[in-house]
């Protein structure tokens, strides 16, 4: 483990705006291109919980020169108690055993929820989901799809991104996928809203769990808390600005994991 990110993760610029009643509560407003943000300096309080976060989940300082997608195995599993491990290992067996895991392409989701004129994007519908499933060991489908769409009837391709982000939020070898812009076609301006939409949506379906902090880890109520005040990261087109973007994403994605496994274990201790 180590105390200090790496120098990707120092050029991060994130914008720390408050409550942000906007973007969390009204998440799941009317669809539309969001406008850029004020850009402001690291804070200081924030690099520092992302700091703890790392060490909370165990990260290998391989981690650091990884690609976005990359898999970091058994991080979440060393940061929670004896219990949760044994619920971890029990499941083992059975999701090695299971097909691989792929989310449908981000453009395929994106362009059906506008054909439908969803109140939000695929970024934000998949985040909404996450933040559901998160805190809630109870069936997320319906809840999910009337916020996300306005409607409960079974959608594709959005059943499948309902199975499969049940199945790789529970993999024990931690496979969840953002759904966000590919690298491959989007400029990095585009990933990063996409991501900080992606937040807001896992902020908001979290708070739609009924999900009490008061029984959840610093770690996992730092974590949320940031990923409601993250408004923007400054970045440009250079490799370094590419580095911290992928950093971020899999903060935002271990985050998930670990909130996931620790409220998962709460409702197993119950």
């Amino acid at each position: 483990m180590r105390a200090s990110m790496s120098r990707a993760s120092s050029r991060l610029i994130i914008g720390i705006v408050g409550p942000a009643p906007e973007r969390v509560n009204d998440a799941l407003g009317p669809p539309g291109r969001r406008s850029r943000w004020p850009r402001r300096r690291p804070s200081e309080a924030l690099t520092r919980r992302l700091c703890a976060i790392f060490r909370a989940v165990g990260v290998a300082p391989m981690y650091r020169r990884a690609l976005p997608g990359a898999r970091i195995r058994r991080c979440a599993y060393v940061s929670v108690g004896a219990g949760v491990r044994a619920l971890i290992d029990s499941r083992t067996q059975y999701w090695q055993e299971q097909e691989p895991m792929t989310l449908p392409a981000f453009e395929e989701v994106e362009d059906r929820m506008a054909q439908m004129q969803a109140p939000c994007g695929a970024a934000q519908a998949h985040g909404l989901l996450c933040g559901l499933l998160a805190a809630t060991a109870e069936s997320a489908h319906d809840v999910w799809l009337e916020r996300a769409t306005g409607t409960r009837d079974s959608i594709e391709p959005l059943d499948t991104v309902y199975e499969e982000t049940l199945r790789q939020i529970d993999d024990p070898e931690f496979g969840l996928e953002l759904l966000l812009p590919p690298d491959e076609t989007s400029d990095i301006v585009d990933r990063t809203e996409a991501l900080a939409q992606w937040c807001a949506g896992f902020a908001t379906g979290f708070g739609l769990a009924g999900r009490s902090e008061a029984s959840l880890s610093d770690e996992v109520r730092e974590y949320l808390s940031d990923i409601t005040q993250v408004a923007d990261v400054a970045v440009t087109s250079d490799a370094d600005d590419e580095a911290a973007l992928a950093e971020v994403a899999e903060y935002v994605r271990m985050g998930a994991l670990l909130t996931r496994t620790e409220c998962r274990g709460t409702h197993n201790a119950h």
